[in-house]
């Protein structure tokens, strides 16, 4: 696929586009919603990893009526091994008192050879709500309920799994600093990373829940958590050294996207994750339920790297 591929995509799904009023370019695409927010969608898939995963967009960003800027997943950045695909949504994307949208992503990944050596992509579509006064990422679902729609008045959503019953978004409970910080503090998991992520990242849950004077201890409390969890002290990681296990022991993915570390520590992201279905070896493990695993690649050097025991099969 060429950047003239690309941009007839763009250009297809611009006629398309029922979402209030757009600007489109080959290299970027902008919503504009009656609050005076916008939705910026940027940097168009590279021909080579659109021939691997399809077209679409690797940026969006939402700028809110003030002006402030922030990425949606931005940790989820689109490699060769895989991340999130942003398409315009389209039909009806917006609810009818134009506060939230439902975005259109995918979250694609590479899964290891199969018996003839050959590897093979796999994706599955995501549909996020977004309010478009906030910028807050309401909730990230998949499968059916992304079948769904919104009801003619109001911003109730209906899904797609027979139920006949709407529910208002603007009702469910958005994620918050105090619900983050009392989980965390009553959680036998030293890392706090994991609920950060469940909120869809820190900027996130600041646009769920803006820092205020009644928040912003628990906000400190986090943010002094991550410190830690990005700087692990010396003698963590010298008490985590990986004891053998003779042969290693099989295991499998069990979740959507298993990040992967360079050490047993949330903050030493490794370059990529593993998807379900992928098999592992597990080849040594860590205090806090780490696993230290070794993944083989047809053709390619094996990648050894830790991840959560939470997130296998074994």
């Amino acid at each position: 696929m060429n950047k003239h591929t690309i941009a007839r995509f763009s250009a297809f799904v611009c006629a398309l586009l029922s979402t209030g009023s757009a600007w489109c370019a080959d290299n970027s695409t902008v919503l504009n919603f009656a609050n005076h927010s916008q939705l910026v969608f940027s940097d168009p898939v590279a021909p080579d990893l659109a021939k691997l995963f399809g077209p679409g967009w690797t940026h969006l960003t939402f700028i809110s009526a003030a002006g402030t800027r922030s990425r949606v997943v931005p940790d989820e950045a689109l490699t060769t091994d895989g991340g999130v695909i942003f398409s315009l949504p389209i039909k009806h994307a917006t609810s009818a008192d134009g506060r939230y949208i439902a975005l259109n992503l995918t979250r694609n990944g590479v899964l290891d050879a199969d018996e003839s050596g050959k590897s093979t992509t796999t994706s599955r579509q995501f549909c996020p709500i977004l309010d478009t006064a906030t910028g807050c990422v309401v909730r990230d679902d998949s499968g059916d309920i992304c079948g769904g729609e919104w009801d003619p008045t109001g911003n109730g959503w209906h899904d797609a799994l027979g139920s006949g019953k709407s529910k208002l978004v603007s009702d469910i409970s958005k994620p918050t600093a105090k619900d983050v910080w009392t989980r965390f503090s009553v959680s036998q998991n030293h890392d706090i990373k994991s609920l950060i992520d469940v909120a869809l990242g820190l900027d996130n849950l600041k646009a769920c829940d803006p820092p205020s004077a009644t928040n912003q201890r628990y906000y400190s409390q986090i943010e002094a958590a991550l410190s830690r969890t990005d700087n692990p002290t010396p003698s963590n990681k010298t008490t985590q050294q990986p004891p053998p296990v003779d042969g290693g022991q099989p295991a499998t993915v069990k979740s959507e996207r298993a990040q992967l570390f360079a050490q047993p520590s949330v903050g030493s992201v490794h370059h990529g994750y593993l998807i379900r279905g992928d098999h592992v070896t597990i080849i040594g493990t860590g205090n806090g339920g780490w696993l230290h695993i070794r993944y083989e690649r047809s053709g390619k050097p094996p990648i050894e790297a830790w991840l959560q025991s939470a997130d296998v099969t074994h």
